[in-house]
């Protein structure tokens, strides 16, 4: 009896040992599935790391090799011209006979005096020591670019037919901006990159658009010396566009406004009840939004206007900027202009001004520089130096400013920091000039910023700019 018991407990030891074995080696199986497949993770991590070192080091190789052939070219012209001084010793000479040197080599280009040849050696000086730092300014922008990440969240839009003159969102409405061009059209785009309002309804270029805060309305400015009103539908947030989405044309305007003899350059909502437009005939104007009657004239410059701003926490408030380089600051409250300041500074046609605070705004020009002026005070606060002209800049609600140059590049700054400007690395850049740029609003809880810029080659670029880009 008691054999019979053994064996069937040993029968049943050795089934439950069988099924503990089974599990074992689904236990086995799935730790070697999650094994390979974070093997898998690891080597495309890997293979992403190295075309990125790739194409850093390549942009590193042709920076180098650029500067180099710039230092052999300075260094033949120098030993060519020290052979050819020392050797007829020509400013003596020339002083001794009372004669004019002679050209030294007109064909090639050498310098004749000791002034250029210093400066020529300086150049060369210079070069030098480019040689050393162009490999740590590549190996720390290598560094850099890894932790900054900035991308495209999609690729390059060719967004019109002709140039985009203007790139403009608005802070109370999430993940939409608009564009305009010279081909005679405005459009409406989501921060995916799909157009899904277009207006075609001026008949000269359109310089400039303005997107409400609370209604689905736009008002573009244009060629054709009109400023007209039109609605738009924005998608759902729950139900995203097809891929074949066919945007909707808007062809006529709910409104027309403005008297403006000349070209419109630049149009704004004024809060939510008026709309200011600025021309090249000099003049801005205040309209009704609804009835379009004209409120109030904003004479004074004695230039075209190239932009006009409002203030987001004071409607009231309101800049103008010529192309006599003058800008002009109004208090626009019960219906009256009351000039608040006249700022002079800059050399040059001013592009864009935008509001800074309650007291500052932030003005760019073809002077090459961007300055904050105190206009309550009446006194410049700071100037940033550029190497090349600043278009339409934007600036984000954390205080990240956005300067579009014409020489194709972004440059980025964050205000009251001490960082510099950063200008946007990507192996996909604009080759014209950027007219336009625009920070987008957004509800997501991300750890990026969205920046759209527009240019002459008709493109649209959407950047993810993480927040990290400012820290470094």
């Amino acid at each position: 009896m008691d054999g019979r018991r053994d064996s069937k407990k040993n029968r049943n030891s050795t089934k439950g040992g069988r099924h503990q074995s089974e599990a074992e080696n689904e236990i086995s199986d799935g730790e070697n599935l999650n094994q390979s497949q974070t093997d898998a993770d690891l080597v495309n991590d890997f293979r992403n790391t190295l075309h990125t070192l790739n194409s850093q080091f390549t942009d590193l190789e042709n920076q180098y090799r650029r500067v180099v052939r710039e230092n052999h070219d300075l260094r033949r012209q120098i030993t060519k011209l020290e052979g050819l001084v020392d050797k007829e010793s020509v400013p003596e000479i020339a002083r001794e006979n009372h004669q004019s040197p002679p050209d030294l080599n007109r064909s090639s280009g050498i310098p004749k005096s000791k002034s250029h040849f210093s400066k020529l050696k300086k150049a060369y000086n210079e070069t030098t020591s480019k040689v050393s730092t162009v490999v740590q300014q590549g190996f720390r922008a290598s560094g850099h670019n890894q932790t900054r990440g900035i991308e495209l969240s999609c690729p390059p839009i060719i967004a019109h037919k002709d140039a985009i003159l203007d790139i403009s969102s608005s802070e109370a409405r999430t993940g939409i901006f608009a564009s305009t061009s010279l081909d005679k059209t405005a459009k409406i785009w989501n921060e995916s990159g799909q157009c899904f309002t277009k207006y075609t309804g001026h008949r000269g270029a359109v310089n400039s658009i303005s997107i409400h805060s609370t209604k689905h309305l736009a008002i573009t400015g244009s060629g054709d010396s009109e400023c007209h009103l039109w609605s738009f539908k924005e998608p759902s947030e729950n139900e995203p566009l097809a891929a074949d989405y066919e945007p909707i044309n808007c062809t006529n305007p709910i409104l027309r406004y403005g008297s403006h003899t000349e070209v419109v350059s630049c149009v704004r909502f004024v809060g939510i009840e008026k709309i200011c437009t600025a021309g090249l005939d000099g003049q801005a104007q205040i309209h009704d939004l609804e009835t379009s009657k004209k409120v109030i004239d904003l004479k004074g410059h004695e230039s075209g206007l190239n932009h006009c701003s409002v203030s987001e926490s004071n409607p009231n408030l309101i800049t103008t900027s010529s192309k006599d380089g003058s800008i002009r600051i109004w208090d626009c409250r019960n219906n009256r202009a009351n000039i608040l300041c006249v700022n002079t500074q800059h050399r040059q046609p001013v592009s864009a001004t935008l509001f800074y605070n309650e007291n500052q705004i932030i003005s760019s020009s073809d002077d090459k520089t961007i300055r904050v002026f105190d206009f309550r005070h009446n006194r410049p606060i700071d100037r940033i130096n550029l190497d090349s002209s600043a278009n339409k800049i934007d600036i984000s609600s954390h205080n990240h400013l956005a300067l579009p140059h014409d020489d194709g590049n972004i440059r980025l700054f964050k205000m009251n920091s001490n960082n510099r400007l950063k200008r946007i690395r990507n192996r996909h850049q604009h080759h014209h000039p950027v007219t336009a740029v625009a920070w987008l609003s957004s509800n997501e809880n991300r750890s990026d910023l969205t920046l759209v810029s527009g240019s002459w080659d008709r493109k649209i670029f959407i950047w993810r700019i993480p927040h990290s880009f400012f820290r470094d």
